[in-house]
């Protein structure tokens, strides 16, 4: 019953902001398979959604599990217990989860809260990172700036721009090579890996 009045309060929030031309898909499982490109935005509220296709506009979707591996030519927003956004994004990704994959190309920025957070190796951030999570782990490159808060966070990839995390633990991995300053704040001094690199300033502030 929760999850079947969280989907309707969705609808109900967003459907007076859609073009007639947009497309809006509800249900307790909703598959948007590959069949070419949508030419316009997309909108789901389901219990369990997966979108294949790929979207000209933007992407909004809200369930339980949510998968998309098509390529999205503008914004993504979505909502979910499981978040798994493997396919290429043309503009910025917003999301709050449970669990978090973040998995290919991002043009621009990404900003999102979730319990556990995973940018892989296989994705690109071409603008900041801002993130909020329970566990955090960065393996991808990121061309702007990252903001991270968290519980174990884990850097483990090229970041072009400063970098400013708070968290309780935090962990240089062997491939972390940060361009600019890092800035953190936590109750101990950050773990570094062999290999781990930071060639701006490191400002450690110590947090009871």
């Amino acid at each position: 019953m929760r999850k079947a009045a969280a989907v309707a309060a969705f609808a109900m929030l967003v459907v007076p902001l859609f073009s007639s031309a947009a497309v809006f898909r509800t249900g307790q499982q909703v598959a948007l398979m590959d069949t070419g490109t949508i030419a316009t935005d997309v909108y789901i509220a389901s219990g369990a959604s997966t979108v294949a296709s790929s979207v000209a506009g933007d992407l909004l979707f809200a369930g339980g599990n949510v998968v998309s591996t098509g390529a999205v030519g503008q914004d993504v927003l979505a909502a979910g217990g499981n978040l798994n956004i493997l396919g290429p994004v043309g503009d910025d990704v917003r999301f709050v989860g449970g669990n978090v994959t973040l998995g290919s190309v991002v043009t621009d920025d990404v900003v999102g809260a979730g319990g556990v957070i995973h940018v892989l190796g296989s994705a690109r951030v071409g603008g900041d990172l801002t993130l909020a999570g329970g566990n955090i782990v960065i393996d991808a490159p990121v061309q702007g700036s990252v903001r991270l808060a968290g519980g174990t966070i884990i850097i483990n990839s090229h970041i072009s721009g400063d970098v400013v995390v708070y968290g309780d633990k935090i962990i240089l991995g062997k491939k972390a090579l940060l361009e600019k300053n890092f800035t953190y704040t936590s109750t101990r001094e950050a773990e570094r890996a062999a290999g781990a690199m930071v060639r701006g300033k490191t400002d450690f502030h110590m947090r009871a």
